[in-house]
Order: C-alpha cells, then structure tokens, then sequence
C-alpha cells in the first residue's frame, strides 16, 4: 500500500489541471509548510490538511464572467485559480447550475428570503428545489394545472411571500393565477417571467430584481 500521493494527483483531483493552476496549489502548499520545492508526493498523513487548504484559500472558477462575479461576491479573500468547467465553485459545468446561484445572489441582494412561483410543472419545481438547496431561501411553488385555490388559501400564500412570480411560459390555468394576482397586497412585489426552461426563469427573475434593486 502506498504511503504516498503524487502531489499533481492531488491537485488535479481539486480540478486544478493547468500547469498554471498545478504552479498555484503546489506554490500554496509550500507556503503553508505541506511540501518544498521540487518534491513529488506527499505524505498520506498531510493529504486531508492540504485539501482543506487548498479549497479553504483558492477561488476555483471556470473563466464564465458571471461565475467569476459570483465567487468574487461570496469568497472576496480566496485566490482566484481558473480550473475546468466541471470543477468551479460556482457551476460546476452546469449552465442551470450557474443561473440559479444568479437568482439566489440577486435575491439576497434585495433581502428576499422567501419566493412564491405560480407555474411550472411538478419536474421543474423538484429540479428548481435541487438547484437551490442549501441556500437560505424558502420557496413555495404552485402547480398551475391544478385546482383553483380559493381566495383564503392564495390570501395565506401571499401574506407569507415577500415576491411573487408569474411563470407565464408554462401552464397556468387563469383561474389558478388570478386567485393571486387579483389580491396581491399592494407592497408584495410581482414579477412576470414569460420564457421557457429552469435556467432561463432563474436568469428572468435575476435579471428583473437587478433592475428593480438599481432603480
């Protein structure tokens, strides 16, 4: 059994691949005492030490400009290291992945903590959910093929949400959506997201409270 890990394993396992990113963990490893310069492995006691390390001190990104927003915004004293898509902190590969930590940052930025969708279908809503887990943010999601709720139950919904989406792009009965949009309290903000697909309602509510926060 080996005692040892190759030191470029390890970094590349942390999805840093370049000879640049490789020069960046090898250079953060020596300063901190884990390795010197022109050793090869590291010992299997220290592996647990240098990945916390690394991932504690580096910024891991893909190069996306928004990803790189994103990281600078939530880890503003890591050290930005650029990796494979698969391996950034804030997507990891995935484009969805990316735009819902864009409505959860344009979220906290406009301190709501607690979103009410109308639409959708059941697989978006669980995907919606999956996306966004583990950040604080609660979500109560409508299924807008259902029953129409009754003015006492949307009233309930509504009093609880600090903002209100229309996902107009999918299917929403006008006598589920009207039970909400017709008493909308007059300080509940309401938003309209007319586009199709998770990634682009998360860019669409983004977007929307962007601007709302700017003007």
């Amino acid at each position: 059994m080996n005692s040892v890990l190759p030191i470029s394993a390890l970094l590349s396992d942390l999805g840093l691949r370049s000879p640049e990113a490789q020069a960046q963990g090898r250079a953060l490893l020596e300063v901190h005492g884990l390795t010197r310069p022109g050793k090869k492995n590291l010992a299997l006691g220290k592996v647990e030490r240098a990945r916390t390390l690394l991932t504690g001190e580096l910024r891991r990104v893909c190069g996306n400009a928004d990803c790189d927003r994103l990281a600078v915004a939530r880890w503003p004293q890591k050290v930005r290291v650029l990796v494979e898509p698969a391996s950034c902190d804030i997507c990891g590969g995935s484009s969805q992945q990316r735009a819902a930590r864009l409505l959860a940052e344009a979220l906290h930025q406009a301190s709501v903590t607690r979103l009410l969708l109308l639409g959708g279908t059941p697989q978006q809503h669980t995907t919606l959910r999956n996306l966004l887990a583990g950040d604080p943010l609660e979500l109560r999601l409508i299924d807008g093929s259902t029953r129409a709720h009754s003015a006492g139950e949307a009233a309930q919904q509504l009093a609880w949400a600090q903002l209100l989406v229309v996902w107009a792009s999918t299917p929403l009965h006008h006598k589920v959506s009207v039970a909400y949009t017709g008493q909308a309290p007059a300080g509940l903000p309401v938003i309209t997201v007319a586009r199709r697909g998770v990634e682009s309602l998360c860019r669409g509510i983004a977007e929307q409270v962007g601007r709302r926060e700017q003007g």
